[in-house]
């Protein structure tokens, strides 16, 4: 008796039914994947387990470069749209930078804190009177001082929540 030499479980010829219920798609796709060249035939222009299956492994992992390609792409095209409206934005003086806001800040205070300090000597020759005047001036800077502090703050965060609670202790 002579013994008949039994193919490889890999080399086994499957139907395009067999071979789309194995990976889960219609025999349609099974075709369309063998025409665009992912599943290859054997030698007699048939599907083989090893075809099938390796051709739609490698189907797959294609697939998943592609979409991790396109996702990252579309990541790079919002942040360039982003960076361009924010230039327009600047240019149209629509956005200020933070050193330039912080900058007109400190010149306001300044021009305020120069009045008010000569205040109580424009007002009166009275020195008990000038010494009270002087603390509710410096008390009054005082405020000031923490209300622009917080406004500082909110510019580094991008807040405006604090802002409005030192206007509310007033």
């Amino acid at each position: 008796m002579v013994a008949t030499k039994k193919p490889a479980l890999s080399d086994m010829v499957v139907s395009a039914r067999a071979a789309s219920t194995l990976i889960g798609v219609t025999p349609q796709r099974v075709q369309q994947l063998t025409v665009d060249g992912w599943i290859k035939l054997n030698s007699k222009g048939q599907n083989t387990l090893r075809g099938v299956v390796g051709g739609y492994i490698a189907f797959l992992k294609a697939e998943e470069r592609r979409t991790s390609r396109v996702q990252s792409e579309s990541g790079l095209k919002a942040a360039r749209q982003r960076e361009v409206e924010l230039r327009i934005a600047e240019r149209e003086r629509e956005v200020v930078p933070r050193d330039e806001a912080e900058a007109a800040m400190d010149l306001v205070v300044g021009k305020v804190n120069a009045e008010m300090n000569g205040l109580a000597a424009r007002v009166t020759r009275d020195i008990e009177l000038r010494t009270k005047i002087e603390i509710e001036v410096h008390a009054s800077l005082q405020r000031i001082s923490e209300a622009l502090e917080a406004g500082s703050e909110n510019l580094a965060s991008g807040s405006a929540d604090a802002a409005a609670d030192t206007e509310d202790d007033t």
